[in-house]
């Protein structure tokens, strides 16, 4: 690169030649790529707090094994099935 060629004047040509469609555009697209990383990146956190919050009030229910605990002294609820009709 010894015949003086410089790619920063080049590139500076080059973006002063484009259309000005062109430039709005590329600034409106790097402009809101860091916004809507950091929306994203926010609702990531919403949604895993969220969880959280779902997990922490799933650990108040029971196991799944939980059996309650029988008191000798009391009397249960007795189920009694209603006597069948006869027909007859």
């Amino acid at each position: 690169m010894a015949d003086g060629y410089n790619f920063a004047a080049d590139l500076l040509t080059t973006w002063r030649s484009t259309a000005d469609w062109v430039k709005v555009v590329a600034l409106v697209t790097f402009a809101t790529t860091p916004i809507v990383a950091f929306i994203i990146y926010l609702k990531y956190r919403l949604a895993k707090a969220h969880l959280a919050r779902e997990s922490e009030l799933l650990s108040f229910l029971p196991p799944a094994d939980f059996s309650e605990p029988r008191i000798p002294h009391a009397p249960g609820i007795r189920l009694v099935s209603r006597p069948a009709r006869d027909e007859a």
